[in-house]
């Protein structure tokens, strides 16, 4: 019999769940406030310690232009460069990430992303969709509050809002990789130049002996 979303084990535990394969449970996360004006949901961003990001795969993939011209002629390979995109949030921002991409297959499929245990990819059960799982993830989060799901559904958004997660746009998300990746290159020159000029001093001190 094929699974349903409220068969698996996964689709019952949240932005807490402590199943090891996706990561630890965020004990400490402290929830964000959802701001509202004129009755529209606006963007809103948790705290950036805590966050545990979820991203509507198939959706951003369509989203950005680059990704979705790819998928017309490889779909694996645009949800790979979207996994890759989003892995220096992670990496240098120190985000918990869970890529959920529809349907392969009659099981849930989680990859833990390098091995990482904070980094998952998610491929729903055929008869599920990432937005049943993004929805029952934050719904039974242990602060859903902890969690920013990254989709361009406005449905989707109006659910995770209202059940007490942050959300920001596709386009957001891309400014916010392009915000990192601009510090991790800047890092990386200071590292660079810090070294650089340490290996100089040494060099000159050691003419001068």
């Amino acid at each position: 019999m094929r699974a349903t979303p409220q068969a698996h084990p996964v689709l019952l535990v949240g932005a807490g769940y402590r199943d090891s394969r996706i990561g630890p449970c965020a004990e400490d996360a402290r929830a964000a406030e959802s701001a509202h004006a004129n009755g529209a949901i606006r963007e809103t961003m948790p705290t950036p310690t805590t966050t545990h990001l979820l991203v509507d795969g198939s959706n951003v993939v369509q989203a950005w232009a680059d990704t979705r011209a790819l998928a017309k002629r490889d779909r694996e390979a645009a949800k790979a460069l979207l996994v890759r995109r989003v892995a220096v949030l992670r990496d240098f921002s120190g985000w918990r990430v869970t890529v959920v991409f529809d349907g392969r297959g009659e099981d849930l499929n989680i990859e833990a992303v390098d091995g990482a245990a904070d980094f998952a990819c998610v491929h729903t059960p055929a008869g599920a969709t990432a937005d049943d799982v993004i929805e029952q993830l934050v719904g039974r989060a242990v602060e859903p509050g902890a969690c920013l799901v990254a989709t361009a559904d406005q449905a989707e958004r109006a659910t995770v809002v209202a059940a007490g997660a942050a959300w920001c746009s596709p386009e957001e998300l891309a400014r916010r990789i392009d915000s990192v990746d601009t510090r991790q290159a800047r890092a990386v020159s200071r590292g660079n130049a810090k070294t650089e000029r340490e290996w100089r001093g040494g060099s000159g001190g050691g003419k001068g002996r």
